[in-house]
């Protein structure tokens, strides 16, 4: 397991501890956005009393915080902490259901652009992989999630929502067309090309829902198509509408519709 070195706190940790144990609440509103555990301040007797008092919008907030902390790469209490975090959550054996709650709420306490280098994260951070990667099956079990990861304010939050959504699985096409109000969104506005196709994944799933679902997402994707955006992956919505299509033939337009050639038999003389 995990090995921290028993430190006393000191400086602002210690002041952030006499506080929550004066007036939890206090910490959990109006000081919460003090508490942000770097390098040198880790917060982690903080943590430990948060986790022993089950003040789970606390320990959220940390471990949010510790789940985007990839850059630093060696630093051996910082890796101690994060390591001491999934332990402590494996430790729970949640079922899928649970394990997912429990995920979301973290996840949607992370802050926009506090993510730099994902590739990197998922290589230093094992909390990372834990939440982006490995729960991801897991939250099809608590659609009830969905809609927060799918506003989340960081945009790998959003990201994982929408490869959640695109999962071949019908609880998968069942949620992305619940969800699909917002996903619609995501054709129109400003979007990293990564992100963006990770967002025509949902909406295809949601399409293969049902035809009123395929619909929605066949009107907007056409508006889409006829954005001057030169950046804008235009390839991949053509293949997003040729899948839809594919799927409702009926939905087609005119000039949609499949063109045949065939060549007339010769008339006899």
């Amino acid at each position: 397991g995990a090995v921290r070195a028993e430190v006393a706190p000191t400086g602002d940790e210690a002041t952030a501890l006499a506080l929550y144990r004066h007036d939890p609440q206090l910490l959990r509103e109006q000081f919460k956005g003090h508490v942000l555990p770097a390098w040198r301040t880790l917060y982690g007797k903080l943590f430990d009393a948060a986790w022993a008092a089950d003040d789970q919008e606390l320990v959220h907030h940390l471990a949010a915080r510790y789940l985007t902390r990839g850059h630093w790469g060696g630093e051996k209490e910082v890796m101690a902490q994060i390591e001491l975090v999934v332990e402590r959550l494996l430790a729970l054996k949640l079922d899928p259901p649970a394990f997912a709650r429990r995920a979301a709420a973290i996840l949607t306490h992370v802050p926009a652009y506090a993510v730099h280098d994902y590739r990197r994260l998922l290589q230093h951070n094992r909390l990372a992989r834990l939440l982006f990667e490995r729960a991801l099956p897991d939250f099809l079990a608590a659609p009830e999630c969905l809609p927060e990861l799918v506003e989340g304010a960081e945009i790998h939050v959003q990201r994982l929502a929408y490869r959640v959504l695109a999962q071949n699985d019908p609880r998968a096409r069942q949620s992305a067309a619940a969800q699909l109000p917002i996903l619609l969104g995501t054709l129109l506005r400003p979007l990293h090309r990564e992100t963006r196709l990770h967002a025509l994944k949902a909406l295809l799933s949601a399409a293969r829902h049902d035809a009123a679902s395929a619909q929605q997402v066949l009107a907007r994707a056409r508006q889409a198509l006829r954005l001057p955006d030169q950046h804008y992956p235009k390839e991949a919505l053509l293949g997003l509408i040729a899948a839809v299509l594919a799927q409702w033939p009926a939905l087609a337009q005119g000039s949609e519709q499949p063109i045949v050639y065939r060549r007339n038999a010769p008339q006899p003389a």
